[in-house]
C-alpha cells in the first residue's frame, strides 16, 4: 500500500520536483518564497505520551499509547530506506504538503500499530514544515483514534513548531483560527495553561497576518487565561 501511494505522489510532483532549486524551496501557500526551511529540518511528532487528556471508558482492541523508541527506531530507518524518493519529492514545501496527504492515507489503512505511528509522526513532521494547521488537525485526531496520548498538546505544539515566516498572511490567518480552536478545546478541558498558551500563539499569528482586532480580541483572551493561571 505505502509503495504504491509513494510511486503515485512521486508522479504527481514532479513538475515541483522539476523547478529550479531556488523556486522549490517554499511554495507553501500558493506561490514561491524564498527562505523556506525544508521540511527535513523538523522534528519527528513526539513518541510518548504527555499528560492523557481524557481516556476511553471501553477502549476499542489495541488501543493504548504510542510505540517505544526502541520499536519505533528500526521501522522509521526501513521507512526513511524504502521511501528516500517520497522524502526527496518532501524536500520542497509543495511536495511536502502532497506527501503528507499520502501518508496521512497509508496511515487511515495501516493495520501495524507501530508502521501507523511512523506514517503519522511523518505526516505531522510534514505538515508542520508546510503550514497545514488543517493537516496537523486530521493527522492528530486520526492518531488519537488509535493511540492514548495526549493529543491537545501534540496539536499545540505542532502549530507552534510551524515557520510563519515563510508563510502568506492568509495561511498564517488559518494558524490564528487553528489556534483559537485548541483554545477552546483547552478552556473546555480545564486546561488554563494550554489555553493560555493557545491565545498567545493566537495573538501572535493575528499580529504577523495584519489583522489588528482580532489581535486585539486574542491579546485580551490570553491576558484572561494568564491571569486565570495565576489566581489558581
Amino acid at each position: 500500500m505505502v509503495t504504491a501511494l509513494v510511486t503515485m505522489a512521486i508522479e504527481a510532483a514532479e513538475p515541483a520536483v522539476g523547478r529550479d532549486p531556488s523556486e522549490r524551496h517554499a511554495l507553501a501557500a500558493g506561490g514561491d518564497q524564498s527562505g523556506a526551511i525544508p521540511a527535513a529540518a523538523v522534528a519527528p511528532m513526539a513518541a510518548g505520551p504527555r499528560r492523557p487528556a481524557a481516556l476511553l471508558l471501553d477502549p476499542p482492541a489495541g488501543y493504548g499509547p504510542p510505540p517505544d523508541e526502541t520499536d519505533l527506531e528500526p521501522i522509521r530507518a526501513i521507512f526513511r530506506d524504502e521511501c528516500r524518493d517520497l522524502l526527496r519529492v518532501a524536500r520542497s514545501h509543495l511536495g511536502a504538503r502532497m506527501v503528507a496527504g499520502v501518508l496521512e492515507e497509508a496511515a487511515a489503512v495501516e493495520k501495524d500499530a507501530i508502521l501507523r505511528w511512523v506514517l503519522l509522526e511523518e505526516t505531522l513532521r510534514l505538515a508542520v514544515a508546510s503550514g497545514e494547521p488543517k493537516r496537523i488537525a486530521s493527522a492528530v485526531a486520526l492518531a488519537a483514534e488509535h493511540y492514548r496520548f495526549d493529543a491537545l498538546q501534540a496539536e499545540l505544539d505542532a502549530l507552534s513548531g510551524i515557520p510563519q515566516r515563510v508563510l502568506r498572511p492568509e495561511r498564517i490567518r488559518e494558524i490564528a483560527a487553528a489556534a483559537e480552536r485548541v483554545a477552546a478545546a483547552a478552556a473546555a478541558a480545564d486546561r488554563p495553561r494550554e489555553r493560555g498558551a493557545a491565545w498567545k500563539l493566537a495573538a501572535d499569528s493575528w499580529r504577523r497576518a495584519g489583522d489588528r482586532g482580532r489581535t486585539e480580541s486574542a491579546s485580551a483572551e490570553y491576558r484572561r487565561a494568564v491571569a486565570a493561571v495565576e489566581a489558581d
